[in-house]
């Protein structure tokens, strides 16, 4: 018994017990008046059984509520007491809604009045957790098992309620919870800055594009660039330089406000992702926003340092576009704007796309050349 006992799960087990005991009062409760009304009931050979069910049911951890079919309390046992600091003399006869609820959940008076079980909705083994009040006014969670004992007619039957105070494992729970939402966002944001990282950047950027697949939508990528940020860290210091990233990201988020994500993929660029937008008109009225935002001295313990940028921008249809070429499309952008003198914004386009690959294949072929041998040195006297 012992081995089989230490296999069962501690929460069934618990609840076997409770409903077990709480069969067990309903027996002892109903029979109650039909022994004190006929001849002295006798021993049986466990003794007597009225003396050990007392016991138990006074020293449960559960609290035991017994109601008629509207809600009425017609008995409880010492641990609801202690679990909701109001005696049974005080209860006897009201329904838990009347006194229990924290003022936020209160029923309004006819509804309460009204109130009668569903026997189809609270049958046996029915679980309900509840916020409730204690009668100091301090709030509880309560775990409350029902159990059914049908009777002769449904005036007569009974409803079982076993309570149980889980405030601290709630409690447990939602610090759990709020840990894993803490790591989350850890995970998926920028220490300094605040807003998303490179991993949320990808993620983000696979969701829009599968969502738009199906429709006509467009993308926009706006990727910007701080212009000479090694000077700022160089002449007033690295505290400085981060001063002007956390400027840069607000700025820019400000500017997207809801309509996409803002993300720091290293250094100081910083990715925009704009959702859905309207046209290349729009693109072009962010990236302008961003730049006049930046404009604005950032002012650095007694300094007052000017800063500025560059930006790249691509819009494609979600259908046709990947995440990991948009990223590439507008770093083509961005550096097209700082070759065109920093402080510029320019569009990704086709022939911008041709004219990189094709550097980058003559590159890769001086590379191959350099490695096999295959390039002379021609001197031309002068």
């Amino acid at each position: 018994m012992a081995e089989f006992l230490a296999n069962v799960p501690g929460q069934h087990l618990l609840l076997a017990l409770g409903t077990a005991l709480v069969l067990m009062a309903v027996c002892y409760l109903c029979g109650r008046k039909q022994r004190d009304g006929s001849a002295p009931s006798s021993v049986s050979r466990f003794g007597n059984d009225a003396a050990i069910l007392q016991l138990v049911v006074e020293h449960a951890h559960e609290g035991l509520v017994m109601q008629d079919i509207d809600g009425h309390i017609e008995w409880t046992n010492p641990a609801y007491s202690r679990i909701t600091g109001f005696s049974a003399e005080e209860i006897r006869g009201r329904r838990p809604q009347e006194f229990i609820l924290p003022p936020e959940n209160q029923l309004p008076p006819d509804e309460i009045e009204n109130f009668r079980y569903d026997l189809t909705k609270f049958r046996s083994g029915t679980e309900e957790l509840i916020l409730n009040r204690r009668k100091n006014g301090e709030l509880f969670w309560n775990q409350l098992t029902f159990a059914v004992v049908e009777g002769k007619t449904l005036e007569e039957t009974k409803i079982i309620l076993i309570c149980r105070d889980v405030t601290s494992q709630v409690e447990h729970v939602k610090e759990l919870e709020n840990a894993r939402i803490r790591l989350k966002h850890q995970a998926e944001h920028d220490d300094l800055t605040g807003v998303a990282n490179r991993a949320k950047l990808n993620a983000y950027l696979k969701e829009r594009v599968a969502e738009g697949t199906a429709g006509n939508e467009q993308i926009g990528i706006i990727h910007f660039d701080l212009d000479h940020f090694k000077d700022i860290n160089d002449s007033h210091g690295h505290g400085a330089g981060d001063t002007v990233l956390r400027h840069v990201a607000m700025v820019m988020s400000r500017v997207l406000g809801n309509k996409g994500l803002v993300a720091r993929i290293g250094g100081d660029e910083f990715v925009a992702v704009v959702a859905n937008p309207s046209g290349p008109g729009e693109m072009e009225d962010l990236g302008n926003r961003i730049l006049e935002g930046l404009a604005k001295p950032v002012r650095v313990d007694r300094h007052e340092l000017r800063v500025a940028g560059s930006v790249g921008l691509v819009l494609a249809e979600t259908a046709t576009a990947s995440a990991s070429e948009l990223i590439n499309c507008a770093d083509i952008a961005l550096y097209a704007a700082k070759r065109s003198g920093r402080s510029q914004i320019s569009w990704y386009t086709d022939a911008l796309g041709a004219a990189h690959r094709h550097r980058r294949m003559i590159q890769a072929q001086l590379d191959e050349d350099l490695e096999n041998g295959g390039l002379s040195l021609m001197m031309i006297p002068q």
